[in-house]
C-alpha cells in the first residue's frame, strides 16, 4: 500500500477491507519456498529491525558468516 503521502495513505485504508483471518502471504516465504530444493536457504533475523544500528548488524552478520560456502554463494537481500 504505498502511496504519495499520509493523507493519501490514509483514505486509502478508510475504503480497505480488513479481515483478522486473512493469511498474510510474504513474498520473502514465498521465494525460500521455491528455492529449497535447489539452495540451502539461511534467513536471519536481524536484531532491533525498526532502528537497525550499523555497529549491531555488523556483530550479527559476523556470527552468520561462518555458515555461509563462498562456493557459489547468492546473497538476497530486501528492503535496507
Amino acid at each position: 500500500m504505498c502511496q504519495p503521502d499520509n493523507d493519501t495513505f490514509c483514505k486509502a485504508l478508510e475504503t480497505r477491507d480488513y479481515d483478522p483471518f486473512e493469511e498474510k502471504k510474504k513474498r520473502k516465504d514465498w521465494l525460500k519456498e521455491e528455492l529449497k530444493s535447489d539452495y540451502q536457504i539461511i534467513k536471519p533475523d536481524m536484531p532491533n529491525k525498526q532502528m537497525a544500528s550499523y555497529k549491531a548488524w555488523k556483530i550479527w552478520f559476523e556470527k552468520i558468516f561462518p555458515y555461509f560456502n563462498d562456493e557459489d554463494l547468492v546473497l538476497i537481500g530486501h528492503s535496507l
